[in-house]
């Protein structure tokens, strides 16, 4: 069955979508802490006809960051941003890097001049009360939900308010149906709460959703 069926019913005909930095090579993905690489990397996904791009480049810190990670962070950041111009969307993907909501805010707030799209996992899973203290306070939208496993485990985010974006991952449940049907279960205390879906390796995903930009005149 399509996922646009078992979502409620079709509502467009394109969606927007993302890919990371060197198309699935997990070394691309997750050790991308030289500038001139991500760079690179960036400016070949771009080259591809993609308009947005996630990019894990938060050191693991404990609870205090130095001025220099932090420089470091804004100043990629700065670099990405300038090699991709403003028609691109960033995405920042902590991956819960970040042992305290304190210097996860201080990240955040190095990034911000530089308008990513959102902030991902700024803390690990599960703490929604951390997650909502750094929503109350960054300037910049938090997603989370791609390591959460039950729709009971989002109802803490929900209740609180503590994401901006939801994101159930289909590659994490154990019943992808399931999780596809998540925005039925997403109302009423998410009424507002944008939502995406990070599609994994299922094929039944791969089917109803192309891992390739369709260029438009």
């Amino acid at each position: 069955m399509p996922v646009w069926r078992l979502l409620g019913g079709k509502t467009r005909d394109k969606i927007k979508i993302y890919t990371h930095l060197g198309f699935g090579d997990m070394t691309s993905v997750y050790e991308s802490l030289d500038r001139s690489a991500v760079v690179e990397r960036a400016l070949e996904v771009i080259a591809k006809g993609y308009r947005a791009l996630k990019v894990v480049f938060i050191p693991y810190t404990h609870y205090t960051a130095s001025p220099n990670e932090l420089d470091r962070v804004g100043g990629m950041m700065q670099a990405l941003r300038e090699a991709v111009g403003n028609d691109v969307e960033i995405m920042i993907d902590f991956h819960g890097r970040c042992a305290s909501t304190s210097v996860a805010l201080q990240y955040i707030h190095a990034l911000a001049p530089y308008r990513p799209l959102f902030v991902e996992e700024p803390i690990q899973p599960g703490d929604s009360l951390g997650m909502k203290q750094i929503m109350d306070k960054s300037p910049v939208p938090i997603a989370a939900g791609e390591r959460l496993v039950d729709r009971r485990e989002f109802d803490d985010l929900f209740r609180l308010r503590a994401i901006n974006i939801a994101q159930p991952a289909s590659a994490t449940s154990a019943d992808s149906a399931k999780r596809a049907r998540s925005q039925r279960w997403r109302r009423p205390r998410a009424s507002a709460l944008p939502l995406t879906i990070r599609s994994g390796r299922l094929p039944a995903w791969r089917r109803c959703i192309s891992t390739s930009p369709r260029r438009t005149s």
